[in-house]
C-alpha cells in the first residue's frame, strides 16, 4: 500500500512456521527489471532477526526507494533456524523416472531430419519448467534459416545474484536417436529440477537445454557470449554430456591420444582397473573451476560412495586438450566462466555414439540416478538450502506528482460497492493506464491503453479491504487509496 501522506509504501505479510519458531525475515528490490535483488537497508517495521509467526505484519519503505523510470521487483523472504539433510534430498533421484523421461526423449532431435520431435522436446522443456513454477522463456537465435532455441528456467533464491546452472544440449547429429547423446543428460537435468525443486536455497539454480551443440556448440555460444547479465554472479554451470552408458567389461573403455602424458595418475587407475568403464568422469580447468570441480568430486564421494568418479583438469582453457572441449562447457571457459563437464567418456567409451543404437535400452540407469545424484548433492551443498520461502511482488513504475494534484482527478464512490468510476479532470488529458494493488501488492487490476478521460471498473469480484490505485497520465503518476465495503 502507498501511504502517500507518510510518503511511505507499507508491505503486508503474515508469518506463518509450522513449529511456531522465530524466523530470520528479510526484504530486497530489484532495480534491474528482476534480474537481481538488493537487500533494502530503509526498510523498518517487522524485519531482520527473530520475528515472531503472526498475521498482519508489516514493513514500511520510503516510497522515494521506488521512484524512477522502470518496474520495480520486491522480493520478500522469511526462514527459521532448520536445516535439511541432504542426504535425504539426494535420496530423491528415481531411476524410473529417468528411464520414463527418455522414453519420450529419444529419437532423432535435428533440425533437418527430426524437426518434429525436437520442437516436440522444446516445447516440453518449457512445459516441464512452467509446471515447476520457474521463472522461464526460450532464448532464439538464428542459424541460417533455422530458429534455433535454448530453454532456460530460474528457481530463484534468497540472495539471487548469486546462481549454479544445470544443463545439457537436447539436439542430435542427423540419424540417431540420441539417448545417451544427449538425452540422458535433458533428463537428468529434469529429474534434478524435481529434486531440487522441493526445497528453497540462498543462491538461486537455472536449469537450461540447448540447441544446436552438435553444430558446433552454437547454442552456448549465444547463452555465453548475449544472456550473462552483468549483475549475476555465476558459480559455476554443471554440464551433463551423456552419463548413461556404463560398462563393467575389461577394455571397454578407451583413452585420448597424449592422455596419458597429461593425466598419468588417472591414466594409472584406469589401467589398474583393466579399462573398464564403470566410473564418471569430470572435467575442469585451473583457470576457474578447480573447486567446482573438486565440490564435484568431495561431494559426490560423500553421499554417492558407490559412483567411482575420475576428475580430469585441464590446463587454462583447455587448448592443450581438444578432446575435453567438445561440449557446451566450452563455450563457458572461454567466456571466463568457471563451468565442469560431467560425461561417461563419449565414443571412448560409447559403441552407440552419433549412431542409430544409441537407444534407451543401451544405458544403465543405475548409473545415471548416481551421476544425477552426486550432481544435486554439490549443487545443494553450494546453493545452501534454507527452510523458508520467498515471494515476489512488482510495483509499476512511480515517478513524482508534483505537477499533478489529486484533486485532478475524481474517483467516486469512495469506499466503493460494486464499482468506482474515475473521471480526470484536465482538459485535453486522456489517463493512458491504472493498476490496483492489494495490500500484499498483488494486480487485481489493470487497464492500458485506455486514452480516456472518464471511465468505470467493476469491482464486484474483490474482497472487502484496503486498495492503492495508480492513475497513469503523460507518464506521471497519481496515487489514489480505494476502500471496498
Amino acid at each position: 500500500m502507498h501511504d502517500v501522506a507518510n510518503e511511505e509504501i507499507v508491505i503486508s505479510y503474515d508469518l506463518l512456521d509450522e513449529e511456531d519458531d522465530l524466523c530470520d525475515v528479510y526484504i530486497s528490490i530489484s532495480d534491474n527489471d528482476g534480474v537481481t535483488h538488493g537487500r533494502e537497508p530503509m526498510a523498518t517495521g517487522d524485519i531482520n532477526n527473530d520475528i515472531a509467526p503472526q498475521v498482519g505484519l508489516e514493513i514500511t519503505i520510503p516510497d522515494g526507494v521506488f521512484f524512477g523510470s522502470n518496474t520495480k521487483s520486491i522480493q520478500l523472504c522469511a526462514k527459521d533456524d532448520s536445516s535439511y539433510d541432504i542426504g535425504e534430498m539426494v535420496a530423491l533421484v528415481d531411476s524410473n523416472s529417468l528411464r520414463s523421461q527418455l522414453e519420450f526423449f529419444q529419437g532423432i532431435r535435428h533440425r533437418n531430419t527430426g524437426a518434429v520431435h525436437l520442437e516436440a522436446i522444446i516445447d516440453s522443456i518449457g512445459n516441464a519448467f512452467e509446471n515447476a513454477h520457474l521463472e522461464w522463456k526460450n532464448l532464439p537465435f538464428s542459424f541460417g534459416n533455422y530458429e534455433a532455441k535454448n530453454v532456460i528456467g530460474l528457481k530463484r533464491g534468497w540472495i539471487d545474484s548469486n546462481h549454479l546452472l544445470v544443463g545439457g544440449h537436447f539436439d542430435t547429429v542427423d540419424d540417431s536417436p540420441g539417448a545417451d547423446d544427449n538425452g540422458s543428460a535433458i533428463v537428468g537435468m529434469l529429474e534434478a529440477l524435481r529434486v531440487l525443486n522441493q526445497f528453497n536455497f540462498r543462491k538461486s539454480i537455472k536449469f537450461i537445454g540447448f540447441d544446436l551443440e552438435e553444430e558446433g556448440l552454437r547454442g552456448s555460444i549465444d547463452y555465453t557470449g548475449n544472456h550473462l547479465h552483468q549483475d549475476e554472479r555465476l558459480d559455476g554451470y554443471f554440464n551433463f554430456e551423456m552419463i548413461g552408458y556404463f560398462s563393467n567389461r575389461v577394455n571397454s573403455q578407451t583413452l585420448p591420444v597424449g592422455f596419458e602424458v597429461l593425466f598419468p595418475n588417472q591414466t594409472a587407475q584406469i589401467t589398474s582397473d583393466s579399462f573398464r568403464g564403470n566410473f564418471i568422469t569430470v572435467v575442469g580447468n585451473d583457470q576457474n573451476s578447480l573447486t567446482l570441480q573438486h565440490n564435484f568430486e568431495k561431494f559426490g564421494a560423500q553421499y554417492v560412495p558407490e559412483l567411482k568418479i575420475i576428475g580430469l583438469t585441464a590446463p587454462g582453457t583447455g587448448a592443450l586438450t581438444p578432446d575435453l572441449l567438445r561440449s557446451d562447457h566450452a563455450s563457458f571457459w572461454l567466456s571466463g566462466q568457471p563451468a565442469i563437464m560431467i560425461s561417461d567418456g563419449a565414443n571412448f567409451r560409447n559403441p552407440n555414439y552419433h549412431s542409430e543404437h544409441d537407444v534407451l535400452d543401451s544405458l544403465n540407469f543405475s548409473f545415471m540416478s548416481n551421476v544425477v545424484k552426486a550432481t544435486i548433492a554439490t549443487i545443494a551443498e553450494m546453493a545452501e538450502p534454507f527452510h523458508g520461502s520467498c515471494d515476489i511482488a512488482v510495483i509499476e513504475k512511480m515517478t513524482s506528482t508534483e505537477s499533478l494534484s489529486n484533486s485532478k482527478l475524481e474517483i467516486y464512490p469512495n469506499p466503493i460497492k460494486d464499482e468506482f468510476t474515475i473521471e480526470l479532470k484536465m482538459e485535453g488529458a486522456k489517463i493512458d493506464k491504472l493498476i490496483v494493488f492489494d495490500l500484499l501488492g498483488r494486480v487485481v487490476e489493470r487497464k492500458n491503453n485506455l486514452k480516456n478521460s472518464k471511465f468505470s471498473v467493476s469491482t464486484t469480484e474483490w474482497p472487502s479491504g484496503h486498495y492503492f490505485l495508480q492513475v497513469f497520465v503523460n507518464e506521471e503518476v497519481i496515487n489514489h487509496k480505494l476502500t471496498k465495503e
